[in-house]
């Protein structure tokens, strides 16, 4: 996470506004401290390398008399850190809406919150059968089965699912967080059959 940066001064300073620290070139939008600390807060930036530099028209100045200006271009005025992904991703949404009552599901659309990879069909279970098909790309996923005999569908994930997302440090897909398994109610619209019969036929 990276949302403030603290600065310490070799001696107390003025003329400090937010807008002065500049994050990969976007103005920093909060500032607190006094005389040599100050913070600054900002949103948090992309992932990957993060540029902070100095506005070009900044008002610092030391307290001398005359002041002296600080220097922004002094190779320790400027830096940079590498912002590392580490939120796994998770299901934003599902089509059908979660806890829904639904007729005829052979299809269930999932949404994560960022692109993923590692997606097999058979990540998804559906009353703990694994679904038969997926399609899609980037944050979606549709994925196919057979119709279940049953009035109540359970949605969850398998354990050895690959799913991740594409960070430089993938993080991988949690299936235990809330939200990311859920259920739905649906009608028993298959016809029943015999699945044995004792004694067997033809038995003499």
């Amino acid at each position: 996470n990276l949302t403030e940066i603290s600065v310490t001064f070799n001696e107390p300073v003025s003329g400090l506004d937010a807008s002065d620290l500049l994050v990969n070139g976007i103005p920093a939008t909060g500032l607190s401290g006094a005389g040599f600390n100050y913070t600054f807060s900002f949103p948090q930036p992309p992932y990957g390398t993060v540029s902070i530099s100095w506005a070009a028209n900044h008002g610092i100045q030391d307290l001398e008399v005359p002041p002296n200006d600080f220097e922004t271009f002094w190779p320790n005025h400027v830096w940079t850190y590498n912002l590392v992904d580490r939120t796994p991703p998770v299901v934003t949404t599902q089509d059908p809406v979660a806890g829904s009552l639904v007729t005829n599901l052979t299809q269930i659309t999932v949404t994560f919150s960022e692109a993923v990879g590692g997606v097999d069909a058979s990540d998804l279970l559906i009353n703990g059968h694994p679904a038969t098909a997926v399609n899609g790309s980037y944050a979606s996923y549709t994925f196919s089965f057979p119709q279940q005999n049953a009035t109540f569908v359970q949605v969850t994930w398998a354990a050895t699912h690959g799913i991740h997302d594409l960070s430089s440090a993938s993080n991988m897909f949690d299936a235990t967080t809330p939200g990311n398994t859920w259920s739905y109610a649906t009608l028993d619209n298959i016809a029943p059959t015999m699945v044995s019969v004792f004694p067997p036929p033809s038995v003499m």
